[in-house]
């Protein structure tokens, strides 16, 4: 590197300059030579640009200049691929990473398999422990050979719709009017699109949606199973609002029912099913969802589940009657 003297030689300046003089000098020259394209010009140039940068301390001791880097690799030598690596390793590491991850979601999407089996409880109910591993367990031990259950809660407390709401004390879920909206376009997509297989909801969700064609016929079920139902499953209808253009002379006054019309759900709110996995409420009807995918496994869970209520309770009133023998 060229010593300080030789710098202020180049730019014609006295060993006693300063760093104006330096700035002063160096811009002169520059103006001098610009446009010169002649070799002498450009070496000139070359050097007032060298000790200037020596001077400012802009000089940059270069590399050795390494033999290997000058080997040819497909059409360029490992320099350039250095180089392009170098300047480029930001843009490529991101698009990379964009590959991957979009590869995943389209691995994702064609691998991933739908549950077997679709559950959704839906409506003013409280809850507590693990409502969701309790349900899987139970469905899963009615059907071993299921490998995935979905469990859905959706607390929509329908009775104040038109006021605010808020979590009551009891643990009952009553949501915000924003989050009630949401849970009621939430429950408008799974009719439109999901295959849910069960739906258990609350009296005043039953009456909505029935009417909105979300629950399934179970009207052959339910005369199928009547003679081995406990007298408490109550069978349900959509009801008929005052001036129905369609309300029939058939109509049970207490409910309010068209008689006619099929059974679409199951008053179960007496065999208190729910509260063995977690969930409870003033009323709970067991419904089978439009779009069924597995038809035949939702009926036989509703049923299975019911005749538990009447198996529990059989056990328990021999239990019992063991015990006062016992006694005697």
């Amino acid at each position: 590197m060229l010593s300080r003297e030789e710098c202020l030689a180049i730019l014609e300046l006295p060993p006693d300059a300063n760093q104006y003089e330096i700035e002063n000098r160096y811009t002169m020259l520059i103006k001098r030579y610009r446009g010169q394209t002649d070799s002498a010009s450009m070496g000139k140039m070359e050097k007032i640009s060298l000790a200037y940068n020596v001077l400012t301390g802009r000089y940059v001791e270069p590399e050795p200049r390494d033999p290997r880097l000058e080997t040819m690799v497909f059409g360029k030598s490992r320099r350039q691929w250095r180089n392009i690596w170098y300047y480029g390793r930001v843009p490529f590491l991101l698009g990379l990473v964009g590959v991957i991850i979009l590869g995943y979601f389209v691995y994702t999407m064609l691998t991933n398999k739908p549950p077997d089996f679709q559950i959704a409880f839906v409506g003013n109910f409280g809850r507590y422990g693990h409502v969701e591993k309790n349900t899987e367990d139970y469905i899963i031990e009615m059907f071993p050979d299921f490998e995935s259950v979905e469990v859905l809660t959706l607390p929509m407390d329908l009775s104040s719709i038109d006021g605010p709401q808020v979590a009551e004390t009891d643990g009952a879920i009553r949501p915000a009017d924003s989050n009630l909206y949401n849970y009621i376009m939430k429950m408008v997509t799974l009719i439109a699109g999901d295959s849910y297989e069960v739906f258990v909801c609350d009296r005043l969700v039953f009456d909505r949606y029935a009417r909105e064609g979300a629950f399934d016929d179970i009207t052959e079920l339910y005369t199928s199973w009547q003679s081995e139902l406990p007298d408490q499953v109550k069978p349900l209808r959509r009801r008929i609002d005052a001036g129905d253009d369609q309300r029939p002379v058939d109509v049970d006054p207490a409910d309010n029912f068209d008689l006619s019309l099929p059974i679409l759900g199951l008053d179960v709110t007496a065999l208190n099913l729910t509260p063995g996995l977690g969930i409870y409420g003033d009323t709970q009807i067991l419904t089978i969802g439009v779009r069924a995918s597995a038809r035949e496994e939702a009926e036989q869970f509703l049923k299975n589940w019911m005749l538990d209520f009447v198996r529990m309770h059989e056990q328990q009133a021999e239990h019992e009657a063991a015990m006062t023998t016992e006694s005697y």
